[in-house]
């Protein structure tokens, strides 16, 4: 970003402009601010004159002894107010991988976590679109010679071109796709089972000792969390407490974990406002994921106890039927070592072509039947599949015999 325009960007944070400007300046500024300090300072400062502790905290933490206590706490109040079981600290705060947490949040963060993030997960646009521009370009011109050497092979009988056509561009290709894969690591499922179980190992840490602090994060957890241990201590909290309502609040998705007297306060609570639709009002209260089955668990008996009618039940979502996209594509490596073959063997360059389009016909044909017969397709598709195979198998059938 050239420095006139980021000192216009400044300047029109100072509080000069008209209120629309200054709108469309905080916008800009909350995109730009991680990658240019000077303009996330102003940032921070705007937000103290607005008069939002949390949003001044969130820019301005990482500037040591910046922040006003009042703006941490409120900032450390929203941040649990929207744990999940991932990354949230560093998410929040706009921080790159190589930046420290501030020390007032550090024990929301995993200790490995603390001073760089996980490295990033994809390379940059510009390193992106090189490589997969190398990648589709050299092996998309190596299938494009492979076409060429055995269709030259199969209606000439002989070839001209040299083995290297097919190779070097499928070299490039491939060179590209390497250098990308380690671009693209994704953290592997301990390593996220990891995180998400420190998050919630220090939900319930704080559940101790701050009370109001841990209970705020465990309510974020059950909304965006399957961890029976959340709603657990929810439930064991609000009957130390003497809420009844809220140990039904939170324990109505599983099944006979609350009582009928919590359930009925839970109850009460829903109604205690008007709503049009009380299922919504209901999995908002609680928590639960839309996905959840209404008629499961003691929820039922709670939409029983609002007088909610049960939705009919939802039909499950078809599977993913077979065969799968690669698979269509699968064949088309048989091109290039058939076009190996024909440079290795050039006397018998016709029936090396023939039958490396054989094969290929023959792949399809096997496809097209696997798809005809899965019985989740309707009728129709099937019968179409079917009359594919027979059309690939003729193909293959006629092919062989030219190879022999």
């Amino acid at each position: 970003m050239r420095k006139k325009k980021l000192d216009a960007l400044i300047q029109r944070l100072s509080g000069e402009g008209s209120t629309a400007e200054v709108r469309a300046a905080r916008t800009e500024a909350k995109w730009r601010a991680p990658s240019h300090p000077e303009l996330r300072r102003t940032l921070a400062e705007h937000y103290r004159r607005l008069g939002d502790p949390a949003q001044a905290g969130r820019w301005g933490l990482v500037f040591p002894g910046w922040a006003k206590p009042h703006e941490v706490a409120r900032l450390r109040w929203f941040l649990l107010a929207n744990a999940d079981g991932g990354g949230f600290v560093r998410r929040y705060l706009e921080l790159g991988w190589r930046e420290p947490v501030p020390p007032e949040l550090a024990d929301l963060v995993p200790p490995a976590h603390v001073d760089s993030g996980p490295k990033p997960d994809a390379p940059s646009f510009a390193v992106g679109c090189g490589g997969a521009a190398l990648v589709v370009g050299g092996i998309g011109a190596m299938f494009i010679a492979a076409v060429r050497f055995v269709g030259q092979a199969l209606i000439a009988g002989s070839v001209d071109e040299s083995l290297l056509d097919v190779l070097v561009p499928g070299l490039f290709g491939l060179a590209g796709a390497i250098a990308l894969v380690p671009a693209f690591r994704k953290r592997s499922k301990d390593e996220r089972a990891a995180a998400r179980r420190f998050t919630i190992e220090r939900a319930l840490t704080l559940l101790d000792e701050r009370p109001d602090e841990g209970r705020v994060m465990l309510q974020s957890l059950a909304r965006t969390t399957d961890d029976a241990s959340v709603r657990a201590a929810l439930v064991t909290d609000a009957r130390r407490n003497g809420r009844p309502a809220d140990a039904g609040r939170w324990g109505c998705t599983e099944d006979g974990v609350t009582t009928p007297a919590e359930r009925d306060a839970f109850a009460t609570m829903i109604l205690r406002r008007p709503s049009t639709n009380v299922i919504e009002r209901t999995l908002t209260l609680s928590g639960a994921a839309w996905s959840i089955d209404p008629g499961s668990g003691d929820l039922a008996d709670v939409l029983r106890r609002v007088g909610a009618t049960l939705p009919s039940p939802v039909p499950p979502v078809a599977p993913d039927i077979p065969p799968r996209l690669r698979w269509w594509f699968a064949p088309l490596l048989v091109l290039p070592v058939g076009a190996v073959g024909i440079s290795l063997l050039p006397a018998s360059a016709h029936p090396i072509a023939a039958g490396t389009l054989a094969v290929m016909a023959t792949s399809w044909a096997v496809i097209a039947f696997v798809a005809g017969v899965a019985r989740e397709r309707p009728r129709g598709h099937r019968i179409g599949y079917m009359v594919c195979a027979l059309v690939m198998a003729a193909v293959a059938t006629g092919l062989a015999f030219a190879a022999t």
